[in-house]
């Protein structure tokens, strides 16, 4: 029994250290996912290793378990602005390209009065939202990307004139707007699959592009991937920007039964989030209700003000 429980650490350590790998193959990015599974794992046999015999490997197996758990915990919210700080909100949402309806995910945008929107998936079905939210988000720039539709960023305040960005194909829609606190990217980003998909290849080629945008940046997007892996760290280093927050499970994975598709009672996937400035300080991170789509939009409110 304490050979196979060695072995089942083993695996679990392998898994943990290679998930820290992405920075070289996509494996590694995909093997991040798992994290959350294995640390705990690898902490409860090392725990068991602890009651038999010699400890050494035991311990060993405690620190990594530690260290791999490190990487999971979310950034915390600022406690508290100086009176007067500007705040500001961002909404992010994959619509899912065959939604019919996108009056409830309008009349949700609106609803929260928010100053920026992020979009995935605009597809043909459902990009009559852009028309229906233009009054309040006059500025707004589109970028096709896939079959699955479009990407776009909306924005309530003007937008600086030759400074937008789309890369089309690629998963990229920018533009710079002029904010009370000054000029400002929002950013709205759509990657692929992770390895054995395109995922990889994908932000290699984006990161040269991100770090080209000067100054501060806010982005919101479906990453297809979760936030302690490389790529979405390495997306932060080019954009000067940071996670706003840990918004829980945002993709709500589905299954057939009897023909239907049953969405509700599996584990949803951490992969969409916001990334603001990194000298900003975030008020507050939601997960919204998904409205139609199988992804749930995330509300980001912060500051984005360098001396805080």
């Amino acid at each position: 029994m304490r050979a196979f429980l060695i072995a089942i650490a083993v695996l679990c350590a392998a898994v943990l250290a290679l998930g820290f790998t992405g920075r070289f193959h996509g494996l590694g990015d995909s093997l991040s996912l798992l994290r959350p599974l294995v640390v705990p794992a690898l902490a409860f046999i090392s725990l068991l290793l602890l009651i038999p015999g010699p400890r050494r490997l035991a311990l060993a197996g405690l620190a990594v378990a530690i260290g791999g758990g490190v990487s999971l915990v979310p950034p915390s919210p600022a406690s508290m602005l100086p009176d007067g700080t500007q705040t500001y909100a961002i909404y992010q949402k994959n619509l899912l390209f065959r939604l019919p309806d996108t009056n409830p995910v309008a009349a949700d945008i609106l609803d929260k009065g928010v100053d920026f929107v992020a979009l995935q998936e605009l597809h043909r079905r459902n990009r009559p939202i852009l028309g229906a939210l233009r009054e309040t988000f006059p500025y707004q720039h589109f970028c096709p990307f896939a079959a699955v539709g479009g990407i776009a960023v909306l924005s309530r305040f003007p937008a600086v004139d030759g400074k937008t960005v789309c890369a089309e194909g690629a998963g990229l829609a920018g533009m710079q707007v002029l904010t009370p606190d000054g000029p400002l990217w929002v950013v709205s980003l759509h990657l692929h699959w992770p390895y054995p998909y395109r995922q990889a290849s994908q932000v290699e080629g984006l990161l040269p592009i991100l770090s080209a945008l000067e100054g501060p940046v806010v982005l919101g997007g479906d990453f297809n991937m979760v936030a302690w892996s490389h790529a979405v760290r390495a997306i932060a280093r080019a954009t000067g920007s940071k996670m706003a927050g840990f918004a829980g499970g945002t993709l709500a994975l589905s299954y057939s039964v009897d023909g239907k598709n049953v969405i509700d009672t599996l584990p949803r996937l951490p992969i969409d989030h916001v990334l603001v400035p990194e000298g900003s300080a975030t008020v507050s991170v939601t997960r919204l209700p998904r409205l139609g789509s199988d992804h749930h939009g995330v509300l980001a409110r912060f500051a984005f003000d360098t001396d805080l």
